[in-house]
């Protein structure tokens, strides 16, 4: 039997703290930008991995959908894969990152990003072109990601 407390408001207003500063860093992260065709290199999916690892699988999810909201413009766009992916993967990363090892869910988290990325982008450009473009050129920079967020939430996870 599951028996669910109640919260306090005190705790519903940290929840909606958290996730409005997540909202929040995740617009500004994807500010940070290397111009790159058909897809810049962005400081975004850093963020993704940091929120999947700090919070709660709900908190995650509805941070990045707030920066899914303001980009919904985007969704037609080369890049629409790739940000519809974001609160996927945030969400993944927050929900099994203690029943996998959390350095494998940020793997899977990132695969899972160029999934629905490389296959939105090859509309645009076709297949052998996104997979270079949209995921290969980028993964020096996801190692690094993966790696520095691995090394910030593994003090808290």
């Amino acid at each position: 039997m599951n028996i669910s407390i109640p919260k306090t408001s005190s705790e519903h207003l940290i929840e909606i703290a958290l996730t409005l500063t997540g909202g929040l860093l995740l617009i500004l992260s994807s500010w940070i930008k290397v111009p790159c065709f058909p897809v810049p290199f962005t400081g975004h999916t850093f963020f993704i991995f940091i929120l999947g690892l700090l919070l709660t699988p709900r908190i995650a999810l509805t941070s990045s959908l707030i920066y899914l909201s303001v980009n919904v413009a985007n969704l037609l766009g080369p890049t629409g894969g790739y940000i519809l992916a974001m609160p996927i993967a945030a969400y993944f990363l927050s929900a099994y990152k203690q029943t996998i090892s959390p350095l494998l869910a940020l793997i899977l988290a990132q695969a899972l990003i160029y999934l629905l990325g490389v296959s939105h982008l090859t509309y645009f450009i076709g297949l052998k072109a996104a997979i270079f473009h949209g995921m290969i050129v980028f993964l020096p920079a996801a190692c690094i990601k993966i790696a520095l967020a691995y090394k910030i939430g593994r003090k808290w996870v």
